[in-house]
C-alpha cells in the first residue's frame, strides 16, 4: 500500500499565549531567510505525528497541534510535495543541545517585515490579515 504522506512537509505555525508566531533559520547564518519551523515525514507517520517530531527534534519544544490546515501541492527543488500546515501552541521547552536553528518569536504584522521564505509568502500575508 502506498505511504499516503510521502513527500510531505510539515509546517508549524506555532502561536504563544500573547498571539506571537514563532519563526526560525539556520543557526549561525544570518542572511537565511526566517521560516515556520517545517520538518518532512518518514514512511508511515502520520502529518501530525512528524510536526510534533519536528517541534521536539528541531526546536526543543512539546507541541499542541490545534488545527491542521488542507493539504496543498507543490513543487520545491524540482520535485512535487505536499505541504500541512498546523496551528500549534507550546506545552513544554527544553532548547536542542547544541541548537539546530535560530528562533525567536514575532508579532503578525512584524511577519511582514523579515525576509522570509517565499515558500510562506502568501500564508504570512494571509496571517497579518487576521485578527487577534
Amino acid at each position: 500500500m502506498p505511504d499516503l504522506w510521502a513527500n510531505t512537509r510539515v509546517i508549524g505555525l506555532i502561536q504563544r499565549f500573547d498571539n506571537a508566531y514563532l519563526v526560525c533559520r539556520a543557526a549561525g547564518d544570518p542572511t537565511a531567510p526566517w521560516t515556520f519551523p517545517t520538518g518532512e515525514t518518514t514512511p508511515g507517520e502520520s502529518c501530525e505525528a512528524a510536526m510534533r517530531r519536528c517541534g521536539e527534534s528541531l526546536l526543543g519544544m512539546r507541541l499542541e497541534i490545534d488545527v491542521g490546515q488542507p493539504p496543498i501541492a507543490a513543487v520545491l527543488e524540482g520535485r512535487p510535495v505536499t505541504l500541512r500546515y498546523f496551528f500549534c501552541g507550546v506545552l513544554g521547552e527544553r532548547p536542542p543541545q547544541p541548537p539546530r536553528v535560530e528562533h525567536r518569536w514575532v508579532r503578525k504584522d512584524e511577519l511582514l517585515t523579515l525576509p522570509v521564505d517565499p515558500l510562506h509568502a502568501d500564508v504570512i500575508r494571509w496571517l497579518a490579515q487576521q485578527p487577534l
